[in-house]
């Protein structure tokens, strides 16, 4: 190489014959660049003004690597790297495009990723307008997959083709919704390329064109390459996805345990209404947001007994209580059913029968109240009702 001796880091390929009495230098990187390489030179002699190093004999070199192998060959690289950096398809989406049109031809790159065994699909989709426009600010269109597209591209998927080309996409009359969509990204024609692992489909790749025909003798064999990784990476982003999904479950099944056992402790402990309401309120808002919790006793004859209003909320007028008879609707709806909860908008609920409660409610800021019975073998134990207050809360 004129005038330069490899430096250390320096990867060679070599291929030899005979001993090692010629050989042919195939290809040299290093990290960052590509050393350059001279024309081939004659047998038994290197090329003039080339060092590369004392231990080197005559060399051969041999352009089998063309810059369009080189190209594929740092997108790999370039692929990888990217893969390895994000975990969501919106995030990633964008630097792929840019690495495929280094060596393929395309104006939308799509993604269809299926969620719960394709029960739900999401296509995103990028338009790059030239090979180095895609970027961070590239914006990423995401298109619900309509329910017969799941289906039939589902079933593509499963079969494990190697692909599917439509030469143009007003004439195609399988997956509609996904045709509209590149349609109304100006597109002509399209190839879907099938993601699978070992762990069977992962998704579609999408090339469009705004061109008709651009893939009907389109060479997919790198392209395949490229998909088994992006594969791997959107099942890798599902599999954190349901274990971010589990841990969650996990830790409410704890924090619902928990609460069931410091609300036991409360009640066998407790016999003052107002105690055992305050003992009661910090473990059910730690699983059930709220803002204002209010308990209060049905006795057996199907009447408000003693109550107590959360100190936090608007404190009730003294004959508002008086007012609540639990044989007249609204209240016989809310608040006797002892088999379930009762959530009531009271924004859009009929003010009828309940008039002052409500006006006082809305005074509160109250938008939600849920009454929730504690469960008991008696007819009337007493209702705890949780108000969500949505101005105070800022929702």
């Amino acid at each position: 190489m004129p005038g330069r001796h490899l430096e250390r880091g320096a990867a060679v390929i070599l291929i030899g014959t005979n001993g090692w009495e010629n050989f042919t230098l195939v290809g040299v990187r290093r990290l960052g660049y590509d050393v350059p390489r001279t024309a081939p030179a004659c047998p038994g002699q290197q090329a003039a003004g080339e060092s590369f190093g004392d231990a080197m004999p005559q060399t051969h070199v041999r352009e089998d690597c063309g810059p369009t192998d080189e190209a594929r060959l740092q997108s790999l690289v370039d692929v990888i790297d990217l893969l390895g950096r994000h975990t969501k398809v919106r995030g990633f989406l964008p630097e792929l495009a840019a690495c495929l049109r280094t060596f393929s031809e395309f104006d939308v790159l799509g993604v269809v990723v299926p969620g719960d065994r394709w029960s739900t699909a999401q296509l995103y989709a990028v338009r790059v307008q030239s090979a180095d426009a895609a970027s961070a600010r590239t914006k990423v269109h995401s298109i619900d997959v309509p329910p017969l597209d799941r289906a039939r591209l589902a079933a593509l998927a499963d079969t494990g083709a190697p692909a599917m080309v439509s030469d143009r996409l007003d004439e195609a009359d399988e997956f509609a919704g996904v045709i509209a969509a590149l349609r109304g990204l100006g597109q002509q024609s399209a190839c879907l390329l099938p993601l699978s692992t070992v762990l069977g489909p992962a998704g579609l790749m999408i090339l469009a064109s705004s061109r008709d025909g651009t893939y009907r003798n389109y060479d997919l064999s790198f392209l395949r390459r490229i998909g088994a990784l992006l594969a791997m990476a959107i099942d890798a982003g599902r599999r954190q996805q349901e274990a971010v999904a589990h841990a969650h479950e996990l830790q409410a099944e704890r924090d619902h345990r928990r609460t069931l056992l410091e609300v036991t402790n409360a009640v066998v402990t407790q016999r003052d209404v107002a105690a055992l309401r305050a003992a009661v309120v910090p473990n059910v808002r730690r699983i059930v947001p709220h803002d204002h919790t209010n308990l209060y006793l049905v006795d057996e004859q199907r009447r408000v007994g003693p109550f107590v209003i959360d100190p936090t909320a608007l404190p009730w007028p003294d004959d508002l209580a008086t007012q609540i008879q639990l044989d007249a609707e609204p209240y016989k709806s809310w608040l006797t059913p002892f088999d379930r909860a009762v959530d009531v908008d009271v924004t859009h609920a009929d003010p009828k029968g309940w008039e002052a409660m409500k006006a006082h409610v809305e005074a509160s800021g109250v938008k939600r109240i849920c009454n929730a019975p504690p469960p008991s073998k008696r007819s009337g134990a007493g209702s705890a009702a949780r108000a969500r207050c949505l101005r105070q809360a800022g929702l």
